[in-house]
């Protein structure tokens, strides 16, 4: 996960002390790291998949009419 995201927070404290200090160094530009992948579009392969079933669960949850 990229620092500015919520897993971010999780995979701090999975990593061990060592480690801890040099990701959280990644926060500063991660915003910056996610809209670059954005813009050049390499998250569209990751995020479709989840966008797709999103939309499928909104529709069932909302009777079909999400936009």
């Amino acid at each position: 996960p990229i620092p500015p995201l919520d897993g971010s927070r999780v995979m701090t404290f999975l990593l061990p002390a060592s480690l801890r200090g040099t990701y959280n160094r990644f926060e500063s530009v991660g915003v910056v790291l996610v809209l670059a992948l954005v813009m050049l579009g390499l998250l569209g392969p990751v995020l479709y998949p989840m966008m797709r079933t999103l939309g499928s669960w909104a529709d069932v949850l909302t009777g079909g009419y999400w936009a």
